[in-house]
């Protein structure tokens, strides 16, 4: 590891995992640099991978679920705990994709 979420802006990040797990999710929770770094993300237009009770976290975060149109966002997968490798190939294809811009807002909404 050459950095951590402290030190280095999220822009300069291509893409996020967010582990599930109760117990993570709760730690995350409380972490004010995690909530902001999943904002930053969002607000980047990066894909964004949620697992399982992260989901939360992100909502924690202030991270629609959905476009503002009510349409799923591609480069925002949520899956449940134990579906990572399913969502794979998804993920590869949102971080190929690079930004995802049917989420851009001026000024953000989060």
């Amino acid at each position: 590891v050459d950095a951590t979420a402290e030190t280095t802006p999220a822009v300069l990040y291509d893409a996020l995992a967010v582990p599930g797990g109760e117990e993570a999710a709760q730690v995350m929770a409380l972490w004010g640099h995690a909530l902001e770094f999943i904002k930053e993300q969002y607000r980047h237009c990066k894909p964004i991978l949620i697992l399982g009770a992260a989901r939360a976290t992100a909502e924690g975060a202030g991270v629609p679920l959905k476009l503002p149109t009510g349409e799923a966002d591609p480069g925002l997968l949520v899956q449940e705990d134990g579906e990572a490798d399913t969502a794979m190939d998804s993920f590869i294809a949102a971080i190929a994709a690079h930004r995802h811009f049917a989420r851009f807002a001026d000024p953000p909404p989060v």
